[in-house]
């Protein structure tokens, strides 16, 4: 009979089985004693989480394999993703452009697979455009004093010699040193 099905009488050692589902074997000697044992076996409900569904260009996301089996293999696809595919349980993705992205994984153990496919799952924001730095005077050499101004009015982090300057937020600022002035600036969507 096959597995599960409430048979007795088999003898064989070994009983292979694809069905999910609790079975108990009960083993008895030859002389009459009997043991008892429970075996469960566990359909994938495979799932998957990732640390952000909401990312800016050039951001990785780390997806994280849920499943309540073992699983011995996976295949996830990223679209939009770098990579594009991965066979690892926990993989971690880059996304570089805007757009929203589908996500499909698929785990596989002895007892087969389970595929989970999110459509529109990961959302990469637009990335604003890169502040142009304005400098007053216009014209003559640059001196202390004069002022570096951003083209944001607001969001910005100023850098001097690619070290943050603390507290250098403001759209415009007044150097006191000679050296190599940058700024990022970050829209509503979090990106800079």
């Amino acid at each position: 009979g096959q597995a599960g099905s409430g048979t007795t009488g088999l003898t064989t050692q070994c009983i292979n089985t694809t069905v999910p589902g609790n079975y108990s074997v009960i083993c008895t000697t030859t002389s009459g004693c009997q043991s008892t044992l429970s075996i469960a076996i566990i359909k994938h409900q495979g799932d998957f989480a990732a640390s952000s569904t909401s990312t800016c260009p050039g951001d990785s996301i780390q997806f994280t394999c849920i499943d309540n089996a073992k699983p011995s293999k996976w295949s996830w696809t990223f679209s939009g993703g770098s990579p594009g595919t991965s066979a690892v349980r926990n993989p971690k993705v880059a996304y570089p452009s805007q757009g929203t992205y589908a996500v499909k994984m698929i785990v596989t153990d002895t007892i087969g697979s389970d595929t989970v496919s999110y459509t529109n799952y990961i959302t990469v924001q637009a990335a604003p455009i890169a502040p142009v730095i304005s400098i007053s005077p216009a014209s003559g050499p640059f001196c202390t004093g004069d002022s570096l101004t951003s083209s944001y009015a607001n969001n910005n982090q100023w850098y001097f010699n690619g070290s943050i300057m603390n507290g250098a937020i403001a759209q415009t600022i007044y150097p006191l040193n000679s050296g190599f002035y940058s700024v990022t600036s970050t829209n509503l969507n979090g990106c800079s």
